[in-house]
């Protein structure tokens, strides 16, 4: 009979978190190479149907033909909001560079939102989400924005909140 090492369990432990970590870190991979598979960068920017906060339907579309930043959004978000404050400013800025900017938030009702929003005096469009324009643009994360030029070509696509100069840069693809 061969005798087993003292702390025989202590490796299988051990090995066990190894194999679950690597499997978790595959699913990962998977799951940003799929997304960018299926990006839109360099592609026409695809239509979804959106919500206003009024209730009215809409179509993300009928923002086409101008520079279109959509910023995909939750109230829960920490991210989200931190960076809702420097998006504003640009949209004042750059609003009569017909940028338009349009707030997408992910299924939530128009009083949530208009609670949210209002400590920080957003005057660019928010529409509501439920589901589909998120799987159109293969959002899988908040915030994520989307740049669409004048052509409605997508040209950047960020995922997680954005520094101003990042914003920057971006806009200055589509401008």
């Amino acid at each position: 009979m061969t005798k087993k090492p003292a702390n025989f369990g202590l490796w299988l432990v051990v090995l066990g978190l190894f194999a679950v970590a690597g499997l978790l870190a595959l699913r990962d991979y998977h799951a940003f190479h799929q997304a960018a598979l299926a990006s839109p960068v360099g592609k026409a920017a695809p239509d979804a149907p959106v919500t206003t906060l009024a209730g009215e339907p809409l179509r993300l579309s009928s923002f086409h033909g101008q520079p279109v930043w959509l910023n995909f959004f939750a109230t829960w978000c920490p991210p989200c909001k931190a960076e809702m404050p420097a998006i504003e400013r640009h949209y004042r800025q750059l609003h009569g560079a017909h940028l338009q900017v349009v707030g997408v938030d992910q299924e939530e009702t128009p009083q949530l939102i208009e609670r949210f929003v209002k400590p920080f005096s957003i005057t660019y469009p928010i529409v509501i989400d439920e589901g589909p324009a998120a799987a159109t643009y293969s959002v899988f994360a908040l915030p994520t924005s989307v740049f669409i030029d004048a052509h409605g070509i997508v040209r950047a696509v960020k995922i997680g909140q954005m520094s101003p100069a990042e914003m920057d840069a971006d806009l200055r693809s589509i401008l």
